[in-house]
């Protein structure tokens, strides 16, 4: 995998950043351990083998980051007939964990807001109770590690707690109720 002359950030339509960081990615991750490979011999095995040395020292989002950049240049490379197909195919990528969400009693909530300075207090309490809406995360007494996805997921659990779990992924616009189950609408106590 030789390097090819690098395209302009207006001919690629990508933001200065976006170019940098795709640069130090291949520069750090893909070319010292596959850019000694010619591209016709690179096999999914290989590229299963690199993942699973980058899953070692990185995390899963960089890892993925990597492949995934490894799998558009692979994918440019078919499309421009340099390869009849890519390597990245079937390789599979190490899972990122999710956390579970913290769900909170209607007393927690009721404590968030009141420890909110006035311009945070409704969208705490919106969010709770159903608005999908980002904030910048109100820090209150005893609640500091509270996210907007504790809220989401406290909403989720009393609406599947009283109306259903099909109500409730409804309501946060999931297709299938597993994922809504999945995402930890257990009903707090308190």
């Amino acid at each position: 995998m030789t390097r090819s002359p690098s395209k302009s950030c207006s001919e690629s339509g990508r933001k200065p950043k976006t170019v940098h960081s795709y640069r130090s990615v291949l520069d750090r991750l893909i070319v010292p351990h596959l850019g000694r490979t010619q591209l016709s011999m690179l096999r999914p095995i290989a590229v299963s083998k690199w993942v699973g040395k980058l899953s070692q020292t990185l995390s899963a989002s960089q890892t993925r980051q990597a492949s995934r950049l490894l799998a558009q240049v692979m994918a440019s490379a078919v499309d421009n007939d340099m390869i009849a197909s890519t390597p990245c195919r079937g390789v599979r990528l190490p899972r990122i964990p999710e956390a579970d969400p913290r769900i909170l009693t209607v007393e927690d909530v009721g404590r968030l807001a009141a420890h909110c300075e006035l311009g945070d207090r409704v969208p705490v309490l919106l969010l709770a109770y159903g608005w999908r809406r980002r904030f910048v995360q109100a820090v209150a007494a005893g609640l500091d590690d509270v996210t907007p996805h504790d809220l989401r997921a406290t909403h989720a659990s009393w609406v599947a707690d009283s109306h259903g779990v099909l109500v409730a992924a409804r309501r946060l616009g999931h297709a299938n109720a597993s994922v809504t189950t999945r995402s930890g609408t257990e009903v707090a106590q308190g």
